[in-house]
């Protein structure tokens, strides 16, 4: 999914499905609340209903896992247009749903034939409907605990010795001969991604988190990033990428806090290629987040940084403590990750401890 344009922060957090179209028709940005629609519906499905009703059209695919059914009716008002569409959709997940769309065609400043279009769509039924509303309030929720941390992510961790440490280890572990392409699972802000692209290395960053990826994108911005892919989704499921597509995966402090830890874990081994390199680093089953809070602290006022970064210190612990992975009902430490790498045949060649001995990094190449 390319888009040539993104949504504001208020509609990609919107408590309703909100999306964009791309100049040829196809759909692109989304808000939180369609990609959970998604998840329960064929994308390609979707996509092709949402088109129909932008080309005025009616029509119903009986062949389709779905049965997708639209009507239209348009109203122009000078170079602006307004749509009105009813979206029927059927999925196994949700049952029946049914969508009213309005579709906001506005021209763009730059072009005199192209338009900014966003559609905004209202759920008048949605069989299922405390089952989605469920997972939107959680989706919301954790979304926004990023959101919070985004803003002072790297003022706050690249000050720290400790995190910068890791960080170095693993762009150095990627930056060997035989690695030229790269995906970075939970890219976070870039730290890593970027100088690998810097060393011309073709790399995929795949982070769920909009507000995180925003500030790559704000740090790439002066930086050509022609051999750069920005996936915003969830790891678990990276069907779209091949297998043995890459020769090195990153994985710094991701699968911690992610609802499908494991799927992640197997779709990271999945894309990489036999005698290719995964570096990852996460919580020990000894992590203890008040030593490491701590350490950090003391780190900050060793450097004389404290009283500069208070307010972001401070958010930044709070966001710590609510994503503290010794409370996760089911962890993924990287004793476990040694452990499932080693009965699949990784070469396990390093294991060093990080983060004050509450993390560690693992080095392991893929042998089958």
């Amino acid at each position: 999914m390319n888009s040539g344009s993104f949504l504001a922060k208020t509609e990609y957090y919107a408590p309703f499905p909100i999306f964009k179209f791309n100049a040829d028709l196809t759909v692109g940005d989304i808000n939180l609340a369609t990609q959970l629609l998604l998840r329960s519906i064929s994308y390609k499905d979707f996509e092709t209903s949402v088109r129909q009703a932008s080309k005025l059209q009616s029509a119903s695919n009986e062949n389709s896992p779905t049965t997708n059914q639209v009507t239209l009716s348009a109203e122009t008002d000078g170079d602006a247009i307004v749509e009105m569409a009813e979206i029927h959709l059927d999925c196994k997940e949700l049952g029946a749903i049914e969508l009213k769309l309005t579709i906001l065609s506005l021209p763009i400043f730059s072009s005199v034939i192209l338009l900014d279009r966003t559609v905004y769509a209202e759920i008048t039924k949605i069989e299922h409907e405390d089952i989605y509303r469920c997972r939107l309030q959680a989706a919301l929720q954790h979304q926004l605990v990023w959101e919070t941390y985004a803003i002072s992510y790297d003022l706050v961790l690249n000050e720290l010795d400790f995190y910068c440490e890791v960080i170095n280890r693993h762009r150095r572990a990627l930056s060997v001969r035989g690695i030229n392409r790269v995906i970075d699972i939970g890219a976070g802000t870039g730290n890593v991604t970027i100088p690998l692209v810097k060393k011309r290395l073709s790399v995929t960053a795949v982070d769920i988190s909009r507000a995180m990826l925003d500030r790559m994108r704000s740090k790439l911005a002066k930086l050509s990033s022609e051999t750069l892919a920005i996936l915003q989704q969830d790891a678990k499921d990276l069907s779209a990428l091949a297998d043995s597509s890459f020769d090195g995966v990153n994985i710094l402090l991701a699968l911690f806090d992610m609802c499908y830890p494991v799927a992640a874990l197997n779709e990271a081994i999945r894309v990489l290629r036999r005698g290719g390199i995964l570096i990852i680093t996460e919580p020990k089953r000894t992590f203890n987040l008040s030593a490491l809070l701590s350490s950090a602290e003391t780190c900050l006022r060793d450097k004389g940084m404290y009283e500069k970064l208070i307010s972001h210190w401070k958010r930044v612990s709070k966001v710590n403590k609510k994503i503290d992975p010794s409370k996760r009902t089911t962890p993924l430490f990287i004793e476990d990750i040694q452990d499932r790498l080693g009965k699949l045949g990784f070469n396990i060649t390093q294991m060093e401890d990080s983060h004050h001995g509450n993390c560690a990094t693992l080095w392991a190449t893929k042998t089958g």
